[in-house]
């Protein structure tokens, strides 16, 4: 997807997304170039993701949000976002789901119930 003749951002993506209550964010499959001036390390951060099997790399809001912004550009990614309880156990299925194809589009599904989405703006 593109806004003025510029590849979408994870983190204009993220900025989009209200979630009621906390989340916990799950990298599941990352394919990303790092910001020119980031000391990121791209290569073995998506080593790290490949590695789980499937299971992900976990991040807390601020984390994900962090990382968004050390990278220039998201190839592929697919990166779910839980419901905490109280006891900050992770409960049931994923209230928002991101994905990234071939760095021109991003599918965004959530829990309406309990996210709010505006990307209007990146359109």
């Amino acid at each position: 997807m593109f806004k003025e003749k510029r590849l979408i951002t994870l983190n204009e993506v993220l900025d989009s997304i209200q979630v009621d209550g906390e989340v916990e964010w799950v990298v599941t499959h990352l394919d990303a170039v790092a910001a020119q001036d980031s000391s990121l390390n791209i290569l073995e951060l998506e080593s790290r993701i490949a590695h789980t099997q499937g299971e992900g790399v976990r991040f807390t809001y601020e984390e994900l949000l962090g990382l968004s912004r050390n990278l220039s550009q998201v190839i592929d990614c697919n990166i779910r976002g839980f419901r905490k309880d109280s006891t900050g156990t992770v409960i049931g299925s994923p209230v928002v789901v991101l994905d990234a194809f071939d760095s021109t589009e991003w599918t965004v599904s959530a829990d309406h119930e309990s996210v709010s989405i505006a990307l209007g703006h990146l359109m």
